[in-house]
């Protein structure tokens, strides 16, 4: 993987920060990386840690993904239920 900006192969994983990055994005296996040469900081698809080498997704992945959209359905309906009392 290259820095968009700078082109540098020297990219690493950054912090998630917000409920975007923490949740949503991380759903879709979008994570920031951050250019150690120039710091740009962008977004990037990343094949989850969940999946096999093959690509095949796993039981435990499946599992968690299931578990991620379970819970953000419920934290949206307790956050209508709370706003409408």
């Amino acid at each position: 993987m290259e820095c968009p900006r700078c082109l540098s192969p020297h990219v690493r994983r950054s912090h998630r920060v917000g409920f975007w990055e923490t949740g949503f994005l991380t759903f879709f296996h979008y994570y920031p990386f951050r250019c150690r040469d120039c710091g740009h900081r962008y977004h990037h698809f990343h094949q989850s840690r969940n999946r096999s080498p093959k690509g095949h997704v796993t039981l435990f992945g499946l599992a968690q993904d299931i578990l991620w959209v379970t819970g953000g359905v419920t934290l949206v309906l307790l956050w209508l239920w709370l706003r409408s009392t």
